[in-house]
């Protein structure tokens, strides 16, 4: 019974670590009240804070960058011989769909082609049969004069459209 006993008094005893750590957050916890019930508001304007340099109110805006847009939209319409000076890196082409009378309502178009001949590159084309007009995806520019041909062909048609446009990049 003696061991019984023992066991039984060492249950009950208190670790001074246990009561160092409950301590300390006591203390922490009624600093806490005591800051948040008995000191004053805290001002807002905190010292380092500086006051703004520049007046956007007051002052003009300024553009960014003087850069011009790397992206050139060209529109066309049916007429021949368009041209435009750009330095832009790629143009994108809208338009009517040439060559189509207004009076043929049903004549659908079977195909079309809109090539960069200086550089070779086929561009892709979204037409809209409904609405009459197309535009293509970026067509990258080469330096100097780029010849684009376009050309449009319908159903029941023998004689395809075509037109040249002519974009010189400096």
């Amino acid at each position: 019974m003696a061991i019984i006993e023992k066991s039984k008094q060492n249950r009950f005893k208190i670790n001074p670590i246990e009561v160092l750590v409950a301590s300390t957050l006591g203390v922490v916890l009624v600093q806490s009240l005591y800051q948040l019930l008995y000191q004053g508001p805290i001002d807002p304007s905190s010292s380092a804070l500086v006051p703004m340099k520049a007046k956007p109110t007051s002052e003009g805006r300024k553009v960014a960058s003087a850069e011009p847009s790397p992206l050139l939209n060209v529109h066309i319409n049916c007429a021949k011989g368009s041209e435009a000076i750009t330095q832009a890196s790629r143009a994108r082409i809208q338009g009517e769909l040439c060559g189509r009378k207004t009076s043929e309502e049903g004549a659908k178009l079977s195909s079309a082609t809109i090539t960069n001949a200086s550089n070779q590159f086929v561009a892709t084309i979204f037409a809209q049969n409904d609405s009459n007009y197309f535009s293509t995806d970026y067509i990258p520019l080469s330096q100097g004069q780029n010849k684009i041909h376009v050309e449009f062909s319908y159903i029941g048609d023998s004689k395809p459209y075509s037109q040249d446009l002519l974009i010189t990049k400096n």
